[in-house]
């Protein structure tokens, strides 16, 4: 008796306990076989998720399986697209489920301080037009757009007067001024942090060819002068160069006096060994990125694989890695 109660408050001291131990258990074995259960990262990590279209083809649900979470504000991969995690439900006894929307557009400035350049994937609502006066004669369009990125360290520093460069229309650059930052109302608390994403707005201004940079799509860009040597190009990563057979992607980055440049052409080539299981290797390009995941299959270790990243210079970074034993 005392030991079929201990094996019973294994799995929950009270009913509503087992009944939700129970769920998740079932949840898990059974998710794999879920046609909506798709692999994704997320923030850069692996990572599997239940994702669920709406109405809005723009819009997703997502669920996370048990024992597993994300954050609003988060980046999702999945399926060559990016998408930012906009919503959390609170009620996670079993799963935490959530929203995502589709990012349109990379977002890209220059701390003027460290002159160091970021981008980030965000959400771009349709433009509306303001400031129109019936009598106006100036042709310049006054365009503004509502935008939503991740909230971070760089991207709290954005204030009013920033601008930025999002596109070109007929090798015309069109540049944008912010007007407004918002970084309460999509921020919520959550394990003593606020987390979620930056609410801005933009207002299309001219064009300054003087100091904005069209061909980094950077406004007001500021060159570091504080050294002469010559640009270096690298092929960047962390930890150690090897590809660990049945682990995560890989992630390679190239790099422009240490900045992530997004034009990079990329490209590998293998060993000859290598090249009769290439359909086994999976290799993503993103920007900037190369992801190299590989599945535990002896036959792959310690092949060899060539990456070359090409700059938009014309000029190349080159890196031998391999494939190695998980453990």
């Amino acid at each position: 008796m005392i030991d079929y109660r201990m094996r019973l408050e294994a799995m929950g001291k009270t009913k509503r306990d087992r009944i939700i131990h129970n769920a998740k258990r079932m949840t898990q074995k059974f998710a794999i076989h879920n046609p909506a259960y798709k692999s994704v990262t997320i923030d850069g990590t692996d990572d599997n998720l239940i994702i669920i279209s709406t109405q809005t083809v723009s819009t997703k649900t997502i669920e996370a399986l048990p024992s597993r979470d994300f954050k609003i504000g988060s980046i999702v991969f999945w399926n060559g697209s990016h998408w930012l995690i906009t919503k959390r439900d609170a009620e996670s006894d079993i799963t935490v489920r959530g929203e995502i929307e589709q990012c349109n557009r990379q977002i890209r400035w220059q701390n003027p301080s460290t002159k160091e350049i970021h981008e980030r994937w965000c959400v771009v609502d349709k433009p509306y037009f303001s400031n129109l006066e019936s009598n106006a004669t100036s042709t310049e369009s006054k365009r503004e757009f509502k935008i939503q990125l991740p909230y971070d360290n760089e991207s709290a520093l954005l204030d009013v007067d920033k601008r930025f460069m999002l596109e070109i229309i007929g090798k015309t650059p069109r540049t944008y001024r912010l007007t407004s930052v918002d970084s309460m109302t999509e921020r919520y608390d959550y394990n003593g942090e606020a987390s979620g994403f930056l609410v801005i707005n933009v207002e299309q201004d001219a064009y300054n060819p003087q100091t904005d940079n069209s061909e980094l799509m950077i406004c007001d860009y500021v060159t570091d002068n504080s050294t002469s040597a010559p640009a270096e190009r690298e092929i960047f990563y962390t930890g150690t160069k090897e590809i660990k057979a049945g682990g995560p992607h890989k992630k390679f980055v190239a790099t422009l006096n240490e900045v992530k440049d997004p034009t990079v052409t990329w490209s590998i080539d293998m060993d000859d060994n290598l090249k009769q299981y290439k359909e086994l290797i999976s290799v993503n390009t993103s920007g900037g990125e190369l992801l190299i995941k590989t599945p535990n299959n002896t036959s792959l270790y310690y092949g060899v694989i060539r990456i070359t990243a090409t700059f938009t210079d014309g000029f190349i970074a080159k890196l031998d890695t391999s494939i190695v034993p998980l453990v």
